[in-house]
């Protein structure tokens, strides 16, 4: 039954749409508008289905070789407060946390086209930002590869991160600030 229900949360947070209401959970600064929408019992199931993730993430075998997450930003559109810590948080040396249990790929194309969602939203004003961070050697993300078909793997939100190096260029021809970020797992 464990089983079950872990597995059963680990769809509901790919698959189901419930992602959103999962980080709300763990990082409920930055997902202080999720949260203010959500009764008393959605925010204990989403807890509960938060917990049953974290428990699959530490019960399961990690996953081997490179990791690569993308994500992405408009200055008019993102949450101002998210974009500002996680720029600054850019600097070689500097310590990172997703926060909350993250989605990763073994793929750095899947990776580069989150980090260019904002692009593909054509919000049409803003300054749009493009991220894709790489691990060389993932201590704790697992496959979802028997559950999800996409081959996502996840992070616990435990997970910390060193900046290695940080490689910046403005793309012309998108009017976009791209980012790829060596981070070191400790």
């Amino acid at each position: 039954n464990d089983v079950e229900e872990m597995v059963g949360s680990v769809l509901h947070y790919g698959l189901g749409g419930d992602c959103q209401m999962m980080l709300a959970m763990q990082d409920p600064d930055n997902y202080k508008a999720v949260l203010d929408n959500m009764s008393d019992t959605d925010k204990a199931t989403f807890k509960k289905e938060a917990d049953n993730v974290e428990r699959f993430i530490a019960l399961s075998d990690k996953q081997q070789g490179d990791l690569y997450r993308g994500i992405s930003f408009n200055s008019d559109y993102s949450d101002k407060k998210a974009m500002k810590s996680t720029l600054d948080a850019l600097k070689e040396g500097k310590e990172i946390s997703m926060g909350h249990i993250a989605s990763w790929s073994t793929e750095r194309g899947i990776a580069a086209d989150y980090a260019d969602g904002a692009l593909n939203a054509e919000f049409g004003s803003g300054e749009d930002y493009s991220i894709v961070y790489h691990v060389g050697s993932n201590k704790s993300a697992v496959s979802l590869r028997g559950i999800n078909p996409q081959g996502e793997c996840i992070s616990s939100k435990d997970a910390k991160y060193k900046v290695n190096s940080v490689n910046y260029q403005y793309d012309d021809d998108y009017e976009c600030h791209r980012y790829f970020v060596e981070l070191e797992e400790i």
